[in-house]
């Protein structure tokens, strides 16, 4: 499936960690979709906001932010070859989305312990 024009993976661009991810993504995945730095988007336009891209990955379809987290990245692998629709496929099935998920979160509160990072990467503290 051809992604629309304006479908897009939004990553953390001041997050050394994320963008590492994300330079593996485009070499190994090859998604369709462009993988972009939500600092260099209007997100106020697509309906989110800093502090919701900074905690997720934002996936955008049609101009509004269609999935978070492991499902946005479910939605990235889509845009790849073989094997990665699959993939997908399988991260969406009702046990292994809850194992994505809390995955995903896992990564995402310990990206500054993770290669790439810095103290730029490390979450506010939740509310």
């Amino acid at each position: 499936m051809e992604p629309a024009i304006d479908s897009m993976l939004l990553i953390d661009g001041d997050c050394g960690f994320c963008l590492r991810a994300a330079h593996w993504a485009r070499r190994w995945i090859r998604p369709s979709a462009p993988l972009v730095p939500w600092q260099s988007v209007d997100i106020a336009a697509i309906g989110v906001t800093p502090e919701q891209c900074s905690h997720a990955v934002q996936w955008v379809d049609e101009g509004h932010v269609a999935a978070q987290g492991a499902a946005a990245i479910a939605c990235l692998l889509t845009t790849g070859p073989p094997p990665w629709p699959a993939c997908a496929w399988a991260m969406q099935r009702p046990l292994t989305r809850q194992l994505a998920e809390r995955c995903y979160r896992m990564v995402a509160a310990n990206r500054h312990l993770l290669p790439g990072a810095s103290t730029a990467c490390e979450l506010p503290a939740a509310a």
